[in-house]
């Protein structure tokens, strides 16, 4: 909470420096990085940008979005989730098997919408979930 606050009390340089930061979040979608988020309240009240405008700027570069209300996440206020269709699906057909294992959905929006259930750390879905966002550095890694 304090680095939200922190944003307002920084130097317009520092603040869009950081803001942008956020934003790569879905920006850096792609076939590296097949999946991304952002809460709704973050875009509004700190990066200051709609979600329908950075929905725009996300399907301008053939990326899919879904947005999620708040019962349908684990995020407070829902999220805006950004994603590379043919990379992430193909993250989940290499993975299906180890999917149905654990009973999580194998396509893109229902995987997604998967995401609000609690995965163990130190597991192979959780590598698998932490390889959609591109986090090779989650400690959570197995």
């Amino acid at each position: 909470m304090f680095e939200k606050l922190s944003l307002f009390f920084e130097p317009q340089s520092v603040k869009k420096e950081r803001i942008d930061k956020m934003l790569n979040d879905l920006r850096q979608v792609g076939p590296q990085k097949p999946l991304g988020y952002l809460p709704i309240e973050t875009l509004i009240k700190i990066c200051r940008v709609s979600p329908e405008s950075i929905e725009k700027e996300l399907h301008k570069k053939g990326l899919k979005t879904l947005r999620l209300r708040d019962e349908e996440t684990n995020v407070v206020g829902g999220a805006l989730y950004a994603y590379d269709e043919i990379a992430l699906q193909e993250l989940l057909t290499t993975h299906q098997e180890l999917l149905e294992k654990e009973g999580w959905p194998s396509e893109n929006e229902p995987f997604i919408k998967h995401l609000v259930v609690h995965a163990d750390q130190k597991t192979d879905l959780f590598n698998l979930i932490a390889d959609a966002f591109n986090d090779q550095s989650n400690p959570g890694r197995k």
